[in-house]
């Protein structure tokens, strides 16, 4: 999966991350990394290993991303899936709804389902939540709408690509007397 990563303010850079049998890999431009990440206390403390290179990392979530400590220094960081983006993306321009399949974009596991038919939703809500490659991806509303069908359960593998739910137009605002 791509990830849209800013440190510190910095230029947004892209980075893709997969899973093989050999492990968890990145590629950052034309340098690729196998990854390795453990909890060390069960909070925020990591041993990162990155290819033969041993990290202690202090990671706190924020409300705009992460606080990373590495070696003693603050990185600022946000990361953001391609998913979010587009929808963050939809937000910005008019009104943009309709029927739309909310599609995996990656083989994972369902780990929460935060909707159920005929909820009514915002572009860029919550819906599922996959965890996939050791990390949790949201899995985002890509434009109002009304849940129509779930077509997944809590403990579900999907495929990418496989249909998670279903949104239809979003009910009128303001409705007839």
């Amino acid at each position: 999966m791509k990830y849209a990563v800013t440190v510190s303010s910095e230029t947004p850079r892209e980075v893709e991350v997969w899973e093989t049998e050999d492990g968890l890999f990145a590629q950052l431009g034309d340098q690729h990394n196998h990854l390795d990440m453990v909890s060390i206390d069960g909070g925020g403390f990591y041993s990162l290993l990155i290819d033969e290179h041993s990290y202690q990392v202090f990671i706190e979530e924020r409300d705009e991303g992460y606080a990373v400590v590495i070696h003693g220094r603050l990185y600022e960081v946000t990361v953001e899936n391609e998913q979010a983006r587009r929808a963050r993306g939809l937000r910005g321009r008019s009104a943009s709804s309709g029927r739309a399949l909310v599609k995996s974009p990656m083989p994972g596991l369902v780990v929460d389902i935060t909707v159920r038919e005929g909820d009514v939703v915002a572009a860029g809500q919550r819906l599922v939540t996959l965890e996939a490659m050791k990390m949790e991806n949201e899995i985002v509303a890509p434009a109002d709408g009304r849940v129509q069908r779930v077509h997944v359960s809590v403990g579900d593998s999907v495929m990418q690509g496989q249909t998670l739910l279903m949104l239809s137009e979003p009910p009128e605002a303001g409705g007839v007397a």
